[in-house]
């Protein structure tokens, strides 16, 4: 997402309830501010630096040993949100649920408008990553437009 604005915010919202052992989300404390992690990963373009890593490479955990950071997360209901920057360190845990519950989410990028737009993600037909189309999938479309009946 680098062809574009550097003031890209995520919002992460939850479907329905995600308990504390159902692969909630997490941010590393502080790591909208690590100038190592921007370094590595502003401007980079994995559809075209195919030569350079997409992803921190330790783990979560390692990574905040490492910094010194911590994991912030909660149990998250439907109708909160979480909105972070590009550069904010961020997964999700594993799901463990007793009940066999399945994660839903849904990640909605804004960005100022007057900022440019990669055309990646953006404009009618939007190749996405090495060209798979909206959404990276074969039956998404933007909101704002609709399939014709078959």
């Amino acid at each position: 997402m680098n062809r574009g604005s550097k003031k890209l915010l995520t919002c992460w919202c939850p479907i329905g309830p995600v308990g504390l052992d159902e692969g909630t989300l997490y941010i590393l404390e502080g790591s909208h501010t690590w100038s190592d992690i921007r370094a590595q990963f502003e401007g980079l373009d994995v559809d075209r630096d195919k030569n350079r890593v997409g992803h921190i490479e330790d783990t979560p955990l390692d990574l905040a040993k490492k910094k010194s950071s911590r994991f912030l997360t909660s149990s998250f209901n439907p109708g909160d949100c979480l909105i972070f920057g590009m550069f904010t360190v961020h997964g999700s845990f594993d799901n463990n649920s007793s009940f066999g519950r399945i994660r839903l989410s849904c990640d909605t990028r804004f960005q100022p408008i007057s900022q440019p737009m990669d055309p990646r993600f953006s404009g009618k037909n939007p190749l996405a990553h090495s060209g798979l189309g909206y959404g990276c999938l074969t039956a998404s479309l933007p909101m704002n437009e609709s399939r014709p009946p078959r």
